[in-house]
């Protein structure tokens, strides 16, 4: 039974899509926010809005909520200057593509026997229309 790999493939390839959309638009050097080990445990993570500050828990990172147009909201950590800047809401867009790519990465770790995939079709079909600070 691999319902990881046949689950929402549909949906799975709008992700990649809107990855690499984004890729093609701003290079893939500026969607290098994770960096991880060779065990597959994350070694190094950037603000996903400016790309140079590392983002570290506790430390100097503050979380965002993104509000969907379907009344979903979704959190994710920015350095604590890009958090409280003016961010555009496509640069929010562009944020939670990053961790649409982060997610993708992820699922491709998964040992092909694992039994769950991630369902995909809400995570894509959904639209930020704005953003929060958390903390």
């Amino acid at each position: 039974m691999v319902i990881a790999k046949e689950y929402g493939d549909e949906y799975r390839l709008k992700a990649i899509n809107m990855v690499s959309e984004l890729r093609n638009r701003v290079g893939h050097e500026n969607m290098m926010w994770i960096t991880y080990r060779s065990n597959g445990l994350v070694e190094r993570t950037l603000c996903k809005a400016c790309m140079t500050e590392e983002v570290k828990v506790g430390i100097n990172y503050t979380v965002v909520k993104i509000h969907f147009d379907n009344g979903s909201d979704h959190l994710t950590a920015l350095c604590d200057s890009c958090a409280r800047s003016d961010m555009s809401l496509e640069k929010i867009k562009e944020i939670y593509t990053l961790d649409l790519a982060g997610w993708l990465m992820e699922e491709a770790m998964l040992p092909s026997s694992f039994p769950i995939g991630i369902n995909w079709e809400p995570l894509v079909n959904r639209n930020p229309t704005s953003w929060s600070l958390l903390n």
